[in-house]
């Protein structure tokens, strides 16, 4: 284990796979927003990275830019107590769910892997099966929308643990607000999966007033509904796809685009999504 901190007692471990560096998924994201919000509420936090996948000068990178981190295997969160641990990882580690065992500890959800196997006509093997182990196994689950809690539901996960919360994870303001540079170019950022609807900022194309925009879409299609969007709408000279997007390509990805199209699962008691709905009300222009 490496770490910056002479600490060994803090008011919560927060255990997590990614960092708010080069991030490659929402878990850095919402890491960023708790190491800001701890730091406001003077909750001393020790942020404990395992399962990663950063390399060497990343790792020095993160110790160097953020207090109070530690970087090593679970075995060695022995070496540090706090009231409640707090869970964010993808990764299948059997040594997590073990360190379960006799402690206070909250599993953030931020997706529900059965629903993206069924949602993206993809199999996730064992991670299945790891996810529900860890939900079953923590003190209480944490989603981060109503729709989601209601995909727990559905999935029949009141069985494996009962006490669930939503708790939004928001977005911080960039530090550096980039304003429109009449590039007519619109941008969608995140997996390509249906329930994130990359396919309205798509469709948006084919409205009055979007002839001359373009898409540029950070995020890799690896699903058939994914890679036939824009076939099927025949969009294809005008949407163009990134793949995996993270650190400078996510910034340079920014720097390329007028307006972010961030598309909402809300929906209005007519029924209609908001996204289509301020798609087919916003013809004029970004």
């Amino acid at each position: 284990m490496i770490t910056n901190t002479e600490r060994r007692a803090f008011d919560v471990i927060e255990i997590t796979n990614e960092m708010p560096l080069n991030r490659t998924g929402g878990v850095g994201t919402v890491i960023d927003n708790l190491i800001s919000g701890f730091s406001a509420e003077r909750v001393s936090a020790l942020w404990y990275l395992t399962d990663h996948g950063y390399h060497t000068a990343q790792i020095e990178e993160i110790l160097a830019r953020f207090q109070n981190v530690a970087v090593g295997p679970v075995k060695a969160l022995d070496q540090f107590s706090a009231p409640i641990s707090h869970i964010h990882s993808y990764q299948q580690n059997p040594a997590l769910t073990s360190y379960l065992a006799g402690r206070n500890t909250v599993c953030t959800i931020h997706s529900l892997l059965a629903l993206e196997e069924t949602s993206n006509d993809v199999r996730l093997g064992s991670a299945v099966a790891w996810q529900e182990r860890l939900i079953a196994e923590s003190a209480c689950a944490v989603v981060l929308s109503r729709a989601e809690r209601a995909n727990y539901s559905a999935l029949g996960y009141e069985r494996l643990n009962p006490r669930v919360h939503v708790i939004h994870n928001g977005v911080r303001r960039p530090l550096r607000f980039r304003a429109p540079r009449e590039k007519r170019v619109l941008g969608f950022c995140g997996r390509l999966v249906p329930r994130k609807h990359p396919e309205y900022v798509q469709m948006m194309l084919n409205e009055p007033g979007f002839e001359d925009c373009r898409v540029l879409i950070a995020g890799r299609g690896f699903s058939p509904y994914a890679r036939d969007l824009v076939r099927d709408r025949e969009l294809d000279p005008r949407v163009d796809f990134l793949g995996w997007c993270a650190g400078e390509r996510l910034e340079a990805f920014f720097d390329s685009i007028d307006m972010l199209a961030v598309p909402s699962l809300a929906v209005h008691t007519t029924g209609i999504p908001r996204a289509a709905a301020s798609t087919a009300t916003s013809p004029n222009g970004l």
